[in-house]
């Protein structure tokens, strides 16, 4: 049984850019909006943690 080659990782990788890319592409301007929320989603957790008196710290 063989294993995966790297020139089999490399067009596996280039597929998956690709993939994401043309999917950027189609959902143009909501796609900066999704990630961009996410974002904002993920700062306002992580203030959220950081809070006095929260069992997290």
């Amino acid at each position: 049984m063989s294993g995966v080659s790297t020139v089999e990782y490399a067009l596996i990788l280039v597929a998956v850019i690709a993939i994401v890319a043309a999917g950027g592409a189609m959902l143009g301007t909501d796609f900066d909006t999704l990630f961009t929320n996410i974002g904002a989603d993920i700062t306002a957790a992580e203030a959220g943690l950081k809070t006095p008196g929260n069992d997290a710290n």
